[in-house]
């Protein structure tokens, strides 16, 4: 907590207030110090911001206070990538699944650029293999298939490992509704079930 409070110039104890009041705050439950010290460590690791919302608190159905990533931290991962160098979305043809009348895509590639590579590093996900019925997936289907197939390209092309992004907890959550996992297992089993998230 000392090390992120260093980066925003505040003292740990008020910067750990602000954070369990505001970014981390959740209205069904207060958040423990130790959940809020996994959520610090995340953070500090990848430098990322949860006063701008790139890691914020989940609650899952078993009560526990998961950190999870968004899109814009991602982004950010990736732009601090030494070796980025500028990454290529490309959308595949339309297929069967048809959200009101306008047929989707079937699939979504991301090449990301990398410095000493002559070819980039692809990544495509399939929209029959990762849509959820949820709002998001409803609303706008191109765009999460596009923010789905992105955090796992930069996961491939630079390693990322260890935190999850909100799509494949809430995927996984929702095939899992009475299993619970500590967050200190976390990081262990997200490497071993991670194509299971992508898949499932």
């Amino acid at each position: 907590m000392g090390q992120l409070a260093a980066r925003f110039g505040v003292e740990p104890n008020k910067l750990a207030k602000a954070l369990k009041q505001t970014c981390f705050r959740q209205t069904d439950g207060e958040i423990s110090s130790e959940e809020l010290l996994a959520l610090a460590v995340v953070a500090n690791e990848y430098g990322l911001n949860p006063f701008l919302k790139e890691i914020y608190a989940f609650r899952n159905k078993n009560g526990a206070i998961m950190p999870l990533v968004s899109i814009d931290g991602w982004l950010k991962i990736m732009h601090r990538q030494p070796t980025f160098r500028g990454f290529e979305t490309t959308f595949g043809p339309d297929g069967s699944m048809v959200m009101g009348k306008e047929a989707l895509p079937q699939w979504c590639e991301v090449a990301i650029k990398k410095e000493g590579l002559d070819l980039p590093i692809k990544h495509r996900e399939y929209l029959s293999e990762v849509f959820m019925d949820t709002g998001p997936w409803k609303k706008h289907p191109r765009r999460m298939l596009e923010h789905k197939t992105m955090i796992q390209a930069i996961r491939y092309a630079f390693g990322v490992s260890g935190i999850p992004d909100e799509d494949a907890e809430r995927r996984w959550m929702s095939h899992s509704p009475n299993r619970q996992i500590p967050y200190r297992q976390m990081n262990r089993r997200f490497e071993e079930r991670k194509l299971l998230f992508i898949l499932s």
